[in-house]
This record gives structure tokens, C-alpha cells and sequence, in this order.
């Protein structure tokens, strides 16, 4: 299943480079701002939980082969419109990984110093964090993570966010699309 939802992501990255390459366009962005709504490319996201884990499975397997596309489609697929949000260990802040991530946000750590990947000393980090408190990137900016419903097990937190869906739908399913 890796290798076709691996394939299909690189399929439609190619897809889309030739598309804006043909229209003229250097990115997603660009395209979206100059043709109708109707012709307006969608944006892809892709949830990635636990890039520690498929690293460990996937790079001494035929060569990291699985690996290598995955960070391909971080560095390529920004400007096509594939978004890809990923969580991880500390692996993501180190090496290529940490070149490939455009935005950071660090959770709560053992070792201070992994605030290094957000721009943060670790005399800088705080002592205690509660859950949920992070810093992004951007000039290392304190971030709350909000739950969905009190249960903080993630059955109750993708429960909370699919009623959320299924309300959405119930008030705007029928509202024009402009």
C-alpha cells in the first residue's frame, strides 16, 4: 500500500509540475490568483504521524528507495499544492529532514536542546511546559495545541473532529460555492 500511495503522490506531482509548467505558472499560488474558481487547483494534504517509524521500516529496504521518494515529495510538492503535515521524534530536526520542513513546531522534549531546530537556547526553554505547549519556528512563537473534546485518546479526538465534519456538511452543504 506504501508504494501506491507513494506512487500516486509522485504521479500527481509530475502531473501538476507539467500542468503549471504548460500554463505558464510557477507555482500553485500563481495559478490559483490568475484562472476562475472553477479551474483553481485544489491543495493536497497529507497527514504523516510517526516518520520515526517509517524511516526504521522503510530505509534499509531496497536501498531507502521509499524513504528518498517521501522526502522528494516534501521538497517538490510544496509548489504543486501537496502539502504534507508530519509528526515525529527528534529525527525530523536533524539532517535532511530538518531542510525539508518549511514550518516547525516542537512539543514538549526530554533533551532541551531539540528546541535548537526552532531557533531556541536551552537556557531559553522553559522548565515546565504544560500539554499542548509548543514552539513554531518563526521566530521560536509559543503555540498552544488546542484538544478537540476533553478525552485527550486519539479515538475521541478523531471522533470530536468527524462530528465536527458531519455538523459542517449539515449547515453548508447547500450554500453556493462562490
Amino acid at each position: 500500500r506504501m508504494d501506491r500511495l507513494t506512487a500516486r503522490l509522485r504521479g500527481l506531482v509530475s502531473q501538476r509540475q507539467q500542468l503549471l509548467a504548460e500554463q505558464g505558472f510557477a507555482d500553485v499560488a500563481e495559478q490559483r490568483r490568475h484562472v476562475p474558481p472553477e479551474q483553481r487547483l485544489p491543495y493536497v494534504v497529507v497527514l504523516f504521524d510517526r516518520w520515526e517509524g517509517f524511516f526504521q521500516a522503510y530505509d534499509a529496504l531496497d536501498g531507502g528507495r521509499l524513504v528518498q521518494a517521501w522526502q522528494q515529495l516534501i521538497q517538490e510538492g510544496a509548489a504543486v499544492g501537496l502539502r504534507v503535515v508530519m509528526t515525529g521524534d527528534r529525527s525530523l530536526t536533524l539532517g535532511r529532514m530538518s531542510t525539508l520542513l518549511d514550518d516547525k513546531m516542537v512539543l514538549r522534549m526530554i533533551d532541551p536542546s531539540d528546541f535548537q531546530a526552532v531557533g531556541l537556547t536551552p537556557r531559553e526553554v522553559p522548565t515546565s511546559m504544560p500539554d499542548g505547549r509548543a514552539f513554531r519556528g518563526d521566530g521560536a512563537r509559543e503555540t498552544q495545541v488546542a484538544l478537540l473534546a476533553e478525552d485527550p485518546a486519539g479515538t475521541a479526538q478523531v471522533a470530536a473532529l468527524q462530528a465536527i465534519g458531519r455538523e459542517a456538511q449539515r449547515r453548508f452543504a447547500d450554500l453556493p460555492r462562490e
